[in-house]
Formats: C-alpha cells, sequence, structure tokens
C-alpha cells in the first residue's frame, strides 16, 4: 500500500486506522497531523477526509502527505457522516477517530494501546483524556469498576479515547448521524454495550482533547435527553444524578482531593442539574 506512514507492518500485524475529519482547520489541525505522523507503532494507516475546506487546510495537511494513505475531499452532512464516509476507505483492524483540533497523548500511545489489545483481546479498548481550553489541561479519567447501563450512558466514552474494531461498524452499523448529530458515538458506544460486546479500559491518558471543537460548542441536551430515554429505565433516571455525583466524588477524592478546579466544579455542577432536569 502506498503512502503508509511506516514500512515494518509484517513484524506488527494489528493494523490501526486513524481518521481525522476536517473542514477549515487551518488554525489546528497541523499539531494534529503531528500527532500521528509522530507515533512509534509501525502499522498506522492515517484517513483524512476534508469537507472541502475554503481556508488552507488542505495546503496543510498535503506538507505530510507522505504520511497519509489517503487524502477524501468532499461534501458531507455532518462531522459523523464525514466519519463514515472514512471508515468506507479503513483497511485496519482497529479504527481511532483523532478530531482536527486533538493530539495523541504522546508518540507512545498507539504503540500502548496495541500492547494492551494483545494481551486482552478486547473489541473496544478505551483510555483517559486530558481535555484543553485556553492553554489548560486537566484530565478526565475513566477507572476500571465494570461498566454498567448507567455508566456507559452517563459518563461518555469519548471517540478520541477509543479504539473500536473495524469489523463492529459491519455489524452495529455506522454512527447515526441523522439523529444524533453531536451524540452518534455516545449511541453507538450504548448499542455495542447492550450487545455484550467485550470493553477494556487502558489507565492511559490517551488523547488531549480541545473543549473548543464542535462537540464543546453545541448545545446537545435534547439528544442526551433523546439517549437518557432510550437506554435508562425509570429506577435508572430517578438514582443518575447521585449516581454521577458519587462516583464524581469518589474519583476526586481518590486521586487529587487538593487539586480540584473551578472549571471542574462547574462541569459537574451542570452535568447534575442537566441529569435532574431529564426526569421533568
Amino acid at each position: 500500500m502506498s503512502n503508509t506512514i511506516y514500512s515494518q507492518q509484517n513484524s506488527f500485524p494489528i493494523k490501526i486506522s486513524v481518521i481525522t475529519v476536517c473542514k477549515n482547520a487551518e488554525n489546528t489541525i497541523e499539531e494534529t497531523l503531528k500527532s500521528v505522523c509522530r507515533q512509534t507503532y509501525p502499522n498506522i494507516e492515517y484517513i483524512i477526509k476534508d469537507g472541502v475546506s475554503t481556508d488552507s487546510t488542505l495546503n496543510i495537511v498535503k506538507k505530510y502527505e507522505r504520511y497519509i494513505s489517503n487524502i477524501i475531499s468532499g461534501q458531507d452532512k455532518s462531522i459523523y457522516d464525514a466519519m463514515n464516509i472514512a471508515l468506507r476507505f479503513a483497511s485496519g483492524d482497529y479504527v481511532f477517530f483523532l478530531n482536527a483540533d486533538d493530539q495523541f497523548f504522546s508518540c507512545n500511545t498507539i504503540r500502548k494501546v496495541v500492547g494492551a489489545l494483545r494481551e486482552k483481546n478486547a473489541d473496544i479498548i478505551y483510555g483517559d483524556l486530558i481535555f484543553m481550553k485556553n492553554q489548560r489541561f486537566w484530565a478526565y479519567n475513566f477507572n476500571d469498576q465494570p461498566l454498567s447501563r448507567l455508566k456507559v450512558t452517563i459518563f461518555p466514552i469519548i471517540h478520541q479515547a477509543v479504539l473500536k474494531k473495524r469489523e463492529l461498524f459491519d455489524i452495529l452499523g455506522t454512527y447515526n448521524h441523522q439523529d444524533f448529530a453531536v451524540c452518534a458515538n455516545r449511541n453507538w458506544i450504548c448499542q455495542a454495550f447492550q450487545k455484550k460486546l467485550k470493553f477494556q479500559y487502558l489507565p492511559i491518558p490517551i488523547c488531549k482533547f480541545s473543549l473548543d471543537g464542535f462537540q464543546s460548542r453545541t448545545d446537545h441536551r435534547h439528544e442526551e435527553k433523546q439517549m437518557y430515554n432510550r437506554y435508562l429505565r425509570a429506577h435508572d433516571k430517578l438514582i443518575a444524578p447521585f449516581y454521577y455525583a458519587f462516583h464524581r466524588l469518589r474519583y476526586k477524592i481518590k486521586t487529587k482531593p487538593f487539586k480540584i478546579t473551578k472549571q471542574e466544579i462547574k462541569y459537574d455542577i451542570k452535568r447534575m442539574l442537566k441529569l435532574i432536569t431529564f426526569n421533568f
């Protein structure tokens, strides 16, 4: 295959497809490209899906053309429609989606994740995130407690921190971007959990996630409520705000009781109020 990032595929049989969708991302995409090109894992297929950018995004992408397997430029209906289009070109065993304003945490991220895959043979492997906003950083951590219906619905497993078997999109279908413009990944993850697929938590930061991106800027309360009603039973809905508060407080006491930021407090209060209002 031409234009693969590395050429040592035979020694590293698990092939990883990394997909970046973008449109008019000239201010951020270069750091995303660099974070993929610096990966030390040798068997990576990198796919760029551009939504017909009118700025210099494609010119920046072409600077890294020798690291990219496929550049697709064309109209799409939404960010998740763009991901679905890119998936048609993905030939890897597993797929990562990395948005045009996000970055892998380190140059060894994919190598570490693939190492865990070899041990666990999971269908879906997920890890932690580092949030970025206005040059400030703070962690978004999961834990190794078993997943539950409440947990996967209330605590989103964000797609920049998830590696998924490519074949699962043939089994479960691609992202439902018609009903979920913002929460399509969360909906897909809930479907995967219902099908009892094998999830594996990896306790390392996988991605630096920008809170200035599309999903963070877009109001998606109606989509969250739709998921809440679709996947939670009546008694789940009643305990959801308390479940959220308990697990967030437990995590903070356990990991950093004296380093809780104002941003985290505001985020948690907002989430709790939202969960309470979903019952009405």
